[in-house]
């Protein structure tokens, strides 16, 4: 079936280092696998199968969590696609037979940030 992976995983795995005086830490990891797939729907699409498929792929991402003793303030690292995956094809604009043509969106780069929350309140 088109546009649709025969196969689809993810797992994540989070720990809890929980102390009195420096608050919790939580370092998290997630993979996410996808098997080939296949972008195209129309007709035409089939013509240029290996240009419309991505092959299968693992992205990786990881979360560094510092929660107060507290827990109103949270400060979190975190970082996507961690492998830099960029050449990977996430979806395309499969309208050969009308434009005959298509268009490919790939995968973000890596990407990282810095995420700060504080609850106000009892």
């Amino acid at each position: 079936m088109s546009r649709i992976a025969d196969w689809t995983a993810f797992l994540g795995v989070d720990y809890y280092w929980m102390t009195d005086r420096w608050g919790t830490i939580i370092p998290s990891i997630n993979l996410r696998y996808s098997s080939e797939l296949y972008h195209g729907f129309d007709r035409d699409s089939f013509l240029a199968e290996d240009h419309m498929t991505s092959d299968a792929i693992t992205f990786v991402g990881a979360r560094l969590t510092w929660e107060s003793p507290d827990e109103r303030t949270q400060i979190t690292l975190w970082g996507k696609n961690l492998t830099n995956e960029d050449e990977h094809m996430v979806g395309s604009i499969p309208i050969v037979s009308v434009l005959g043509s298509s268009g490919i969106i790939y995968a973000d780069t890596k990407t990282y940030g810095l995420d700060f929350s504080y609850r106000f309140g009892d």
